[in-house]
């Protein structure tokens, strides 16, 4: 049976879960990474896993450390490696309950981010990725705020800072973002830390886009005013891997897994994962 949770590397209690099709086995195994504030049972990530179990996908997913019911404390990693390091342990998990079949990472917002890191650094024993709204874009940012981050990073690393997330940029569907921001598990706050260790991450993802050397699937809403679409763009460009597709979407806001259209993007996904069993 698989687990519950994991041990980190640093001794945190990381929850976890699994959703497997009715089929025995499964077409391939999916790794969903959820994205910052959130927890791998949100709404977002039901509505994809009831979709792809659907169709014979067997579906893994955490809670960050700091995130939904993980220890950690909230919102904070004491280094993106950490994160990074989380991932690894679970993947390892994954491929070591289950050995047989194709195994794909599925990251939505900074986990996207995480998942094209990741893949990056570690792509031994995956498939592919797809990359929903990656963070790699933070042009939004004020340069001021870029330089006062890493400061408050080093002296109140732990402090609760708010981001400033307009709520209701992240769907067009009004219903589902009032659900999925009243989950008591929702976060919208951060800490100086992690804020300044996602910047950093971003610049070293997108500086390393040339070495990414697995099949790429790339997902963005066009009206994305979250994580800008023309960071996934950019780093589109810069793979060079002939086996890539980025398919933006018309008025689509940020949270594709939420947005008004979902059942064209998980079919989208669907199908591009078909095509690489």
């Amino acid at each position: 049976m698989f687990p519950t949770s994991f041990t980190s590397t640093d001794g945190l209690r990381l929850c976890c879960y699994v959703a497997r099709p009715s089929t025995n086995p499964p077409r391939a195994h999916v790794i969903l990474v959820h994205g910052l504030g959130d927890h791998g049972r949100s709404l977002p990530y039901r509505y994809l896993t009831d979709y792809l179990t659907t169709h014979q996908f067997a579906i893994y997913t955490y809670d960050w450390r700091g995130h939904g019911q993980s220890e950690g404390a909230r919102m904070f990693t004491p280094a993106w490696q950490n994160v990074c390091d989380d991932l690894h342990t679970f993947v390892d998990l994954v491929q070591r309950e289950t050995p047989d079949g194709p195994l794909f990472l599925v990251g939505l917002s900074l986990g996207g981010l995480l998942a094209l890191h990741y893949a990056q650094q570690q792509p031994d024993g995956l498939k592919g990725v797809v990359a929903i709204a990656p963070a790699l874009d933070a042009s939004g940012v004020p340069p001021l705020i870029r330089w006062v981050i890493p400061v408050l990073s080093r002296l109140v690393p732990r402090a609760v800072i708010n981001p400033g997330l307009d709520l209701a940029h992240i769907s067009r569907d009004v219903t589902a973002v009032q659900e999925y921001t009243s989950d008591p598990l929702f976060q919208t706050h951060t800490t100086p830390r992690l804020a300044a260790e996602v910047l950093k991450a971003m610049s070293e993802t997108g500086a390393q886009a040339a070495r990414f050397r697995l099949p790429l699937l790339i997902l963005h809403g066009e009206a994305d005013t979250i994580v800008r679409p023309a960071g996934s763009a950019h780093f589109f460009a810069q793979v060079s891997m002939a086996d890539k597709e980025r398919l933006t979407y018309p008025g689509a806001y940020h949270n594709l897994l939420i947005e008004q259209n979902r059942e064209q993007v998980f079919a989208d996904m669907r199908q591009w994962l078909e095509r690489h069993l």
